[in-house]
């Protein structure tokens, strides 16, 4: 039950899978969590090891044994928009997951009293967005983000009972090149 850490001066070798979707960069910055302030702090740079194309991986060392992270920071852009339910009614309270197509990374938030969500996104690229409350999902609408705000409350995503829905969600990287998924329904289709 007793706290670890690092020797005074001394750093733990890292080693960070590189992600499926987005840019692999040739190094990136490392962070740790401080949990004393509650924020992310720099801890350096991880290099990216390439000598195997099939098990990419960032190297590098921290300086704690606590929470550490890979990421590109980038300034987001939001995007604002609705979810109602079938009879076009503006459901509070619904969650929307904002998830990046070609990038990793996602965002969930909730819709306000008037249906309204507003979820940031990495400038210029792809998202999904899906919508649910309760047992009920809405359909999935990928948008391509720009560099600036957007407004998407001219088309709300739409809540439907979870029995006439199914989501398959397949993420793969280089290898395998393909990934297949099947669905049997409950009447053998």
């Amino acid at each position: 039950g007793a706290e670890v850490g690092l020797q005074s001066g001394a750093r733990a070798n890292v080693r960070i899978p590189v992600m499926t979707r987005g840019t692999v960069l040739p190094s990136i910055p490392l962070y740790y969590f401080d949990l004393t302030s509650g924020f992310w702090r720099t801890d350096g740079t991880l290099l990216l090891n390439n000598s195997d194309p099939d098990a990419m991986f960032y190297e590098g060392t921290s300086s704690t044994l606590g929470t550490v992270n890979a990421d590109v920071p980038y300034n987001p852009v939001q995007i604002k928009g609705c979810i109602e339910d079938q009879t076009g009614q503006r459901i509070k309270g619904a969650s929307l997951l904002l998830e990046g197509v070609d990038y990793s990374g996602y965002a969930q938030v909730q819709t306000d009293a008037n249906g309204v969500f507003t979820a940031g996104a990495r400038p210029n690229s792809l998202v999904a967005l899906t919508g649910q409350q309760g047992r009920q999902l809405t359909n999935s609408k990928k948008i391509e983000v720009f560099s600036a705000n957007q407004d998407l409350t001219d088309s709300c995503l739409v809540l439907i009972d979870s029995a006439s829905n199914a989501r398959i969600e397949l993420t793969w990287g280089l290898l395998p090149q393909d990934v297949d998924a099947h669905l049997i329904t409950p009447s053998g289709e």
